[in-house]
């Protein structure tokens, strides 16, 4: 119905916007992180783009219904403010009868939520999980970075340049050092660089005009070795699975498991499409302002109840999951506790009387 459309586009044109927002919040704040991880080693250069979209695989299951719970409440403060609420209103269009026009919106929504919650979000944690092994088994030289010492994964060995050219990928004045079989050998040069041998699957880092020291300094056996052009063997480790959490199991692996972990974590998953619905519902209630507030009123009190919604599902799994509550019970009471909210709204905002009204006696 026409009602319904226009209740609708003005959802998602608020939906839009607030989806771009916290997007980029997001974005942003993530490839700070991983460009930091990177530096330090810990996240391969060429994988930062790779894991920041896997991450926002799994982010969107909680970006997308607080996205759909503000535009719904920034929606409908419009209708507030501009005194449209109070004329469909005045028409007879009941609180319950927006609800249905709105649920062709929120119930595909919820759907994807449960698609995204369910399957892809602990596929693309398995991916990454797959990135960090893959990083975990490779050269320690893919966290380099000028003017800083670079320690491999193990110990053993440390690395340090001076300067890199980026356009020839050149390293100047390169100092390495590392022990194997008790003997430490440290070497310096003016220049380097990493070579990769694809017919044996190995990787070298060549060294120019330099010096290699090798053994106990006084030592008999101690050698100083003037060099035009040395290679450093870059030993790369085979790639070994890592423990894998529940977040990047399956949701039919998880339910193969015993365990109360694994079960509040399959709670997790499937309170996300349900908290999709109940945002949204508890959304249009909220928004209830006088048409002097404005439609950003009621912003902060919004952000507050969902705060203390998110935060009692994050109780519950962790009490789920340390089993201080039984399975039963899981994370389904928390949202019996807010549909008990939103239904107390609705009756409230339909204008039912919970209690009689007390009578003054003259």
């Amino acid at each position: 119905m026409t009602l319904d459309r226009y209740l609708r586009k003005e959802v998602l044109a608020n939906l839009f916007g607030v989806l771009t927002v916290l997007l980029l919040i997001f974005l942003g704040n993530r490839f700070v992180r991983f460009l930091g991880d990177a530096l330090d080693g810990d996240l391969a250069q060429d994988t930062i783009l790779t894991v920041l979209l896997l991450k926002l695989v799994s982010a969107l299951v909680v970006i997308v219904p607080l996205a759909l719970y503000l535009a719904v409440l920034l929606g409908f403060g419009r209708f507030y403010r501009d005194n449209e609420m109070t004329a469909m209103l005045a028409s007879g269009i009941s609180p319950l009868r927006m609800a249905r026009g709105l649920l062709w919106l929120i119930l595909p929504i919820a759907l994807i939520i449960a698609v995204l919650s369910l399957e892809l979000s602990p596929w693309a944690e398995e991916q990454v999980e797959r990135i960090q092994d893959e990083v975990q088994a490779r050269s320690e030289l893919l966290g380099i970075s000028a003017g800083r010492f670079i320690q491999n994964k193990a110990g053993k060995g440390v690395l340090y340049v001076d300067r890199i050219d980026d356009d020839t990928a050149t390293l100047h004045n390169v100092f390495v050092q590392w022990r194997k079989d008790g003997r430490l050998a440290t070497v310096s040069a003016r220049r380097g660089y990493v070579k990769n041998d694809e017919a044996y699957d190995a990787r070298y880092l060549v060294l120019e005009q330099g010096y290699r020291y090798e053994g106990k300094p006084g030592a008999v056996d101690f050698r100083i070795i003037r060099f035009e052009r040395h290679n450093v063997y870059l030993e790369s480790q085979p790639i070994r699975a890592s423990q894998r959490g529940n977040k990047a199991l399956s949701t039919s692996a998880l339910l193969q498991l015993d365990s109360s972990s694994a079960s509040a974590e399959f709670q997790r998953r499937l309170s996300m499409p349900i908290a999709t619905v109940l945002l949204a519902f508890l959304a249009l209630p909220l928004s209830k302002v006088s048409p002097r507030q404005g439609r950003y009123s009621r912003l902060l009190l919004a952000i507050l109840v969902y705060a203390v919604y998110s935060n009692m599902l994050t109780v519950a799994q962790s009490w789920l999951g340390r089993d201080v509550i039984p399975a039963e019970l899981g994370l389904w009471w928390v949202h019996f506790i807010v549909l008990g909210f939103v239904v107390f709204l609705f009756m409230q905002m339909s204008g039912v009387r919970l209690w009689p009204e007390k009578r003054v006696v003259t």
